[in-house]
């Protein structure tokens, strides 16, 4: 099958957890939602201004996050896909968010360096990190629930904070790209 509803670059894709929806994001400001099998579109969520540049599903698939240049995180619920919530911390290109293995947090890297990470649900804002001064990207919490991890994009490093009191356990240095293994044990 290809889907061919997005108008431009494609960013971003990923299946929800149980595998009944496929969702891409698009430099046409789109986030298309599929059903699976089949491939039929579901929905189009439109709320992004500018580049759609991240998807994220929560592990149970009741929520799916996006992350758009212009900045904003918008969360809709799932099914039905209404807005639950925008989260608007973030002053310039928002790259990458992901939610815990729980669901009970969700991160965003943003190009002035800090992450944001909001509790679910409420949304209120938890915490900042703020230890790279370059753009932070590449984010992931391990499957475990003990660690968040994210890069620097010129720096070349790996911060690794503990959880829940986000702590900064180590750095990993001339790193470029980072993710945990999906037992949470390795990076």
């Amino acid at each position: 099958t290809v889907l061919t509803q997005a108008g431009r670059n494609v960013n971003d894709v990923i299946f929800s957890p149980d595998g009944s929806l496929i969702a891409y994001g698009s430099t046409d400001k789109n986030v298309y939602v599929h059903d699976v099998p089949g491939f039929g579109l579901n929905t189009t969520l439109t709320q992004a201004s500018n580049n759609v540049n991240s998807i994220q599903f929560t592990p149970d698939g009741s929520l799916i996050g996006y992350a758009s240049r212009n900045g904003p995180v918008y969360i809709h619920d799932v099914p039905g896909f209404g807005l639950n919530t925008t989260l608007t911390q973030s002053n310039g290109v928002t790259n990458v968010v992901a939610f815990s293995s729980d669901g009970s947090l969700v991160a965003y890297s943003t190009s002035n360096g800090n992450v944001f990470i909001h509790d679910v649900p409420g949304f209120g804002l938890n915490t900042t990190l703020t230890q790279t001064s370059d753009s932070a990207s590449n984010l992931d919490f391990s499957g475990d629930g003990q660690f968040l991890c994210y890069s620097g994009t010129t720096d070349q490093t790996v911060y690794i904070h503990n959880l829940p009191d986000f702590s900064l356990n180590t750095t990993l240095t001339a790193a470029t790209d980072v993710v945990f293994s999906s037992g949470g044990f390795n990076i």
